[in-house]
């Protein structure tokens, strides 16, 4: 119907049938590591577009791997805690000067 601007959404959503766009596998290649950003970005139709869309897929991948990673077991031997130690201030002397004052934890 004359659409020709609507050609290149439908390839973006067009995933399900292994179709890309060529801005969406210039992306794929250079979070594989195939490709160099820089060359990626000069060879893009639109530089800017690209970048943009680049670091929001990097930012997508790097959320969807921490969702990934195991959570620890809670059955595994960990480190206890160190114990909170309580500080006490001296009294400040009388011919102390303002500043830095050292601090002893109590019972010392």
């Amino acid at each position: 119907e004359n659409h020709a601007d609507a050609i290149e959404d439908a390839v973006a959503e067009g995933e399900f049938f292994q179709m890309q766009t060529f801005q969406q596998a210039l992306i794929g290649l250079v979070c594989a590591g195939e490709v160099d950003r820089e060359i990626a970005a000069n060879a893009a139709n639109n530089r800017h577009d690209f970048l943009i869309a680049l670091e929001r897929e990097q930012k997508r991948r790097a959320a969807a791997e921490l969702e990934q990673e195991p959570e620890p077991d809670a059955a595994e031997e960990q480190e206890p805690a160190p114990e909170a130690t309580l500080l006490v201030a001296p009294p400040p002397l009388e011919d102390e000067p303002p500043g830095l004052r050292i601090v002893r934890p109590a019972g010392q």
